[in-house]
């Protein structure tokens, strides 16, 4: 099955795009998030939602600065409004003693969580693929977990609303953020394959 028939047939099966959507795209600029974007961009008309995408600068990289350029320009060329944060991942870790993979995930989504406030999105989608589904079921399953954690992520989730805390009221706004997975039943060898 080719991967856009996959994703389609995941986004259906999973009412993931509900029609007059804003969509924010988490886009890193490795080839997971550049395919969901370039799908989602094919789909986006069918479904009748407007794409939106978000690039967040982690602070980790010298070559990041040059990544989000990168993803800008793509957005300019597809005609695709494009938002570039920046954090500083380093301050977080050491601010609340967290690993650079949770203090990344928790700037991560605290910037798509405020964009998505920003530019009244109602859904964020993320590239995780059915390698990260794979590798996220293996650490439930090092750490200790129940049945429940052993079925790992899923197409449709909600943004945890301890990361969608407005920083300048200390609020948690009262509409809850779709968190859609298109690509999770789709490999990393097939999404290689497509870009």
């Amino acid at each position: 099955m080719d991967v856009e028939r996959l994703v389609r047939d995941t986004i259906d099966r999973h009412d993931l795009l509900p029609a007059g959507q804003r969509v924010i795209v988490a886009v890193s600029g490795g080839v997971d998030s550049l395919c969901l974007l370039a799908l989602l961009r094919a789909l986006a008309p069918g479904y009748g939602v407007s794409l939106h995408v978000g690039h967040l600068n982690h602070g980790l990289r010298p070559e990041s600065i040059a990544e989000a350029g990168r993803v800008q320009a793509l957005c300019s060329d597809w005609g695709l409004p494009c938002t570039v944060g920046y954090a500083d991942v380093p301050g977080i870790m050491e601010s609340r003693r967290l690993s650079v993979e949770e203090a990344a995930r928790v700037a991560r989504y605290r910037f798509l969580a405020g964009l998505a406030r920003q530019v009244g999105a109602s859904v964020i989608a993320v590239g995780h693929q059915a390698d990260d589904q794979a590798e996220t079921v293996l650490m439930h399953l090092i750490r200790g977990t129940g049945l429940g954690g052993l079925r790992g992520m899923q197409p449709l989730g909600w943004l945890d609303e301890t990361l969608m805390v407005d920083e300048d009221t200390g609020r948690t706004p009262p509409d809850r953020i779709r968190l859609i997975r298109p690509l999770l039943y789709v490999s990393r060898a097939q999404l290689v394959a497509y870009a």
